[in-house]
């Protein structure tokens, strides 16, 4: 999720440049992201998130999220990515259960690579 569209198309591309099979789903609004994965189901499902986002910051979709149900959370890890550099954020960022790591942007593939399992040996 980036409130930048540009953004969000820029890390679609790059994913599906790494693997094509890969589904992705993107969001303006956190609001919208958390509606979605409240609603539906799925199986290991990767977030990318940012943390300054209009309307639901990254931190509210992080609350709201880590209140689902225990169940629906294991299904899905989550990768703060963000341009603060405020070391607050990052602490803040690294306290939620639900968070597998803080990225700094700009996204790069090796990033994505290592996210998707497809980093080679």
């Amino acid at each position: 999720m980036d409130d930048y569209a540009f953004n969000s198309m820029i890390a679609e591309k790059m994913i599906k440049s790494i693997d094509a099979e890969t589904e992705v789903k993107t969001f303006l609004y956190a609001s919208e992201a958390l509606e979605y994965v409240t609603n539906n189901d799925f199986g290991n499902v990767i977030i990318l998130i940012d943390i300054q986002m209009p309307y639901m910051s990254g931190f509210q979709f992080l609350d709201a999220f880590e209140q689902l149900p225990e169940e629906k959370r294991k299904s899905y890890a989550i990768y703060i990515y963000s341009s603060t550099v405020n070391e607050a954020d990052m602490k803040k960022a690294a306290s939620y259960e639900s968070v597998k790591r803080f990225i700094p942007k700009p996204l790069t593939y090796d990033t994505l690579k290592t996210i998707l399992g497809k980093q080679e040996a």
